[in-house]
């Protein structure tokens, strides 16, 4: 049991690993009032305001070069926010230590049934069934 469940344990931290290093990103969207809920109005304004965010010339439309520049920063910026999150001692680098402790948190995060795997139901990325 304990070397099937190091080799599922293995298996979960590389799929992590591709996950915490940006390939795959995942967000929920929460109202003001911190429901997980906002109504179709709601959204359709928030996604509006953001789009907008990358009108730079202030003409109200978003050109092939404004929202490729705008998606690019937004990316960057993520990724240092996550990198900065990561490196817990903040050297400048991530050791082997430091990401163990991130997949370890994700992991046990994951794990809902707390039984050392994740079923289909439990990975990021995946359908619901039903």
């Amino acid at each position: 049991m304990t070397s099937r469940y190091a080799y599922h344990r293995s298996l979960i931290r590389q799929a992590i690993a591709v996950v915490c290093l940006g390939f795959a990103v995942t967000s929920t969207a929460f109202a003001a009032d911190g429901k997980a809920e906002i109504s179709k109005q709601q959204y359709e304004a928030r996604q509006t305001k953001r789009f907008l965010q990358a009108d730079a010339d202030g003409n109200g439309m978003v050109s092939q070069q404004e929202f490729d520049t705008h998606r690019a920063a937004a990316q960057a910026n993520k990724r240092a926010k996550r990198f900065a999150r990561m490196d817990a001692n903040k050297d400048g680098s991530i050791d082997a230590k430091e990401l163990n402790a991130v997949l370890d948190r994700r992991f046990d995060r994951l794990d809902r049934d707390k039984n050392g795997a994740l079923s289909s139901d439990e990975r990021p990325g995946r359908k619901k069934n039903g």
